[in-house]
Parts: C-alpha cells; sequence; structure tokens
C-alpha cells in the first residue's frame, strides 16, 4: 500500500493492505491467537444472502488485520477486532455478489499484480508475505481474497458512478477562489477512521471497537495501517489520509475536534450521524504565506560508496541500485535496516531549512512528502539514497485546478459509494451466528 498520499492519476485503481514498519514483527507475536482446530473449520460465522462465512474465514481474517495493522493481541483485543472483521466480510460478500449481478469478474492476474504491489511498496517480495504469513497460520488466499473483493468493488463503483459525477470548471474555479480569499486561514491536513452505524443496536458494539481502535493508537499501533484495515470510508485507499482542508471546509461534526488538535494529536472517538470517527491530526499551515525555502526537513541517508573516478558500468550499476533503494525503501526507520550492508553508510543528515541544502539535495527533496524517498543524488563518495523523515514549517502554493478537481470527484465518488453501500445492506439478507 501506498506510504504516504499522492494525487490520484487512476481513480480505478484500487487499494491494497500495508506493512507500515514495526508491523511486521507482529506477525510473530508469541500471543497469536490459535486458528480453529479441524472440527471448527465448518462452523457457520454468518450467512449473507445464502453465502457462507465460515468461522475458519473469519479467524483467518483477524489474523491477517493483527499482522498488518501491529495490534497487540490479547482474549479481549481479538474479541473485538472479530466483532469489526466479520462486519468487513459481511460487506466484502455483499460487494462480490453485486459485482457478480454486474457480471464483473476479477482476473487472477489482476491480483497477483495487485499483491505484487503490496510487496514491492513494503520493500518486501511475494514470497517474503507468503512465509511470514504462514508463520502465523494465515494462508496467502486470505490476502488475496481481500484484494479481490476491492479490485471488484472499485470496478464496480466505477462503472456505476463515474459517469454520473460532474465536476464543472465553475465548481473548481469557485474552490480556487475561495481558497485565493481564504490565503489567510490555516488549513488542516488530518487522516480519519470511519465506523458505520447502520442501526441504533449496532451503536454499543461500533463505539466499543473503536474505543479499542483510539486505545491501540494511543499505544503506538500505526494510524495509517489500522485505517487501511478497519475504516469504511473511501479514506482507506489512501491510509485514511484526508488531504488539506481550509477551516471553511471541514464538517460541522467534525471541524470543532480538530480545530482543537495539535499536529499528532489522535482524537475520537466522535459520533456523528453516520457513525464514528477516530481523527489524526498531521500538519496545520497557512497556504502561500511566507518563503517556501523556509521550509524545513528531517532527513537520513544511506550512501552507496562509490570514488568519483568510478568506471562508467560500475556508476551506473550503483545507480540502478541506489534507484532500486528509493523506489523500495517504505520510510525512515527502515534506513537503519541497510547499515552494515556492503558499501553502504548510513546517517542522519538531521533537520534543516530547504535553503540551507546544497542545490542538488534541495532540488531532490524538495517536494517529497514525509516518509519517501527521494532520487538518488550523486556527490563526490556516491550515491545518496535521502529520505524525508518529516516535514516542518512547510509553506505551500495554491492547489492546482486538477488537484482541486480530483478532491471534488473523491468526495461525490465517497458519498455514492457508502449509500450504495448502505442500500446493499439495508436490502441483504444476513444472518450472524
Amino acid at each position: 500500500m501506498i506510504f504516504a498520499r499522492q494525487p490520484s492519476t487512476d481513480r480505478r485503481r484500487p487499494r491494497a493492505a500495508a506493512w507500515g514498519a514495526g508491523v511486521l514483527a507482529a506477525l510473530f507475536v508469541c500471543l497469536f491467537p490459535r486458528l480453529p482446530e479441524a472440527q471448527e473449520v465448518q462452523k457457520i460465522a454468518a450467512i449473507v444472502n445464502d453465502d457462507v462465512i465460515s468461522v475458519y474465514d473469519l479467524q483467518q481474517r483477524v489474523g491477517l488485520a493483527v499482522a498488518t495493522s501491529g495490534v497487540r493481541v490479547d482474549e479481549e483485543i481479538i474479541r473485538r477486532i472479530q466483532e469489526q472483521v466479520l462486519r468487513q466480510l459481511i460487506d466484502e460478500r455483499l460487494q462480490l455478489q453485486e459485482a457478480e449481478r454486474q457480471s464483473i469478474t476479477v482476473e487472477t492476474a489482476q491480483v497477483d499484480e495487485a499483491l505484487d504491489r503490496v510487496a514491492r511498496s513494503n520493500g518486501l517480495t511475494v514470497a517474503a508475505i507468503e512465509q511470514q504469513l504462514a508463520g502465523i497460520g494465515v494462508d496467502v488466499s486470505t490476502l488475496r481474497q481481500q484484494l479481490a473483493a476491492e479490485i471488484a468493488w472499485s470496478i464496480l463503483t466505477n462503472q456505476r458512478f463515474a459517469p454520473q459525477i460532474r465536476v464543472s470548471e465553475e465548481e473548481v474555479t469557485q474552490v480556487l477562489e475561495r481558497i485565493e480569499q481564504s490565503s489567510d486561514e490555516p488549513q488542516h491536513r488530518y487522516s480519519e477512521i470511519f465506523l458505520g452505524v447502520d442501526s441504533p443496536d449496532q451503536d454499543a458494539s461500533v463505539r466499543a471497537a473503536a474505543d479499542r481502535l483510539v486505545q491501540e493508537l494511543r499505544n503506538g499501533a500505526p494510524f495509517p495501517v489500522i485505517a487501511q484495515q478497519f475504516s469504511q470510508a473511501a479514506s482507506a485507499a489512501t491510509r485514511g489520509d484526508v488531504g488539506y482542508l481550509e477551516d471553511s471546509q471541514l464538517d460541522s461534526e467534525l471541524g470543532p475536534v480538530i480545530r482543537a488538535m495539535k499536529p499528532g494529536d489522535v482524537a475520537g472517538p466522535v459520533r456523528t450521524l453516520s457513525g464514528y470517527y477516530i481523527l489524526a491530526l498531521q500538519d496545520r499551515r497557512i497556504v502561500g504565506s511566507g518563503d517556501p525555502l523556509a521550509t524545513e526537513v528531517n532527513l537520513r541517508q544511506a550512501v552507496l560508496l562509490l570514488p568519483a573516478d568510478a568506471p562508467d558500468e560500475l556508476d551506473a550499476e550503483a545507480r540502478a541500485a541506489a534507484e532500486e533503494i528509493a523506489r523500495r525503501i517504505p520510510g525512515c526507520e527502515a534506513v537503519g535496516q541497510l547499515d552494515g550492508q556492503p558499501n553502504i553508510k548510513v546517517g542522519d543528515i538531521g533537520t534543516r531549512a530547504l535553503r540551507e541544502l546544497s542545490p542538488n539535495f534541495r532540488e531532490a527533496v524538495q517536494s517529497v512528502p514525509a516518509g519517501r524517498a527521494a532520487r538518488p543524488v550523486r556527490s563526490k563518495v556516491g550515491y545518496h539514497v535521502v529520505v524525508v523523515c518529516d516535514r516542518f514549517n512547510e509553506v505551500m502554493q495554491l492547489p492546482t485546478t486538477d488537484e482541486i478537481r480530483d478532491r471534488l470527484y473523491r468526495q461525490q465518488l465517497d458519498m455514492m459509494q457508502r449509500r450504495f453501500m448502505r442500500d446493499l445492506r439495508r436490502d441483504a439478507t444476513i444472518e450472524m451466528r
């Protein structure tokens, strides 16, 4: 899964599960719940329009959720997670059933490609993921089924709703004008986890699940990965990242909470008409004011050592190796894992204003979001793979019309997807065992 939000260029591309820093260790925790014995496999957890979800299916998905979210494991947590995971499995079955009714099929090659993206974006191979899941008794088919459902739902909702969504130039212009008029107004970049409540009898259990997730987040579980695994909002595709919203654009129910938060805070659960939100404030900024070169970046680097006079062939090999590291490295914490490898030197650059960096380094990192690596930079000592750990006091320019258009599109699609999913649940026959 993506480790930092990027503007969407392909609205049909489905999301995938994630393996964040520190999460892989959770794959081998000794407290992981024992999977069902043979006699338990055929027991039924739920029936969705005559489609059976077995206890085994549920336990496999609970195992996957725990492994990829990094939550601590005990019986109480498993019980809470199990309720939420079962709801997700029910939703997936409804989505797959509707996709089948619309003659939408997901090819094996599509799932292979999605699984490969999961591996590559986290610096792993598919074989490594399979081995790590097998270590806790979770079959990789569980992850593949989750990916297949996400692909089917993405195709289905885009085919159904994309022709209905119209973002006019007038709407884009109005948003841009409003941003320009409020250029001295703060913008808030926040992430969200949404757990829907479709009926009053669900409220207590959903609230309990939300409380448990908040506790895990405050104990150090990574918000982006929790959002991917548990959030029911469309923003789960961007690991919960909503992006920057002007103060006046904040939702009336969530706005007061977000305004009171400081960057790094986690708040919630916040009850709204549709369900519970958990919020994390990443940044607050003023658009278009100040000097962009005053933006400060915290940097770590791995240097592939190579003399300036190295032969062209050797130089090309080193550059290719550096580009591969930059493409695959999942974030700042992973830089340290390269320490000790032959001809690689790892170190902290620290926090510097962009104007303090040499031109080649400044150009490389200027537009790189936190958690991502810049393109390799050549120096006299070798190729530098520089990872942006964080950005501070950032001064940003006005969003482009394409960015505004994409935001408006996603807002409309999110609303339509939620209504569609609500209707599928309402019309379905669901029996919980």
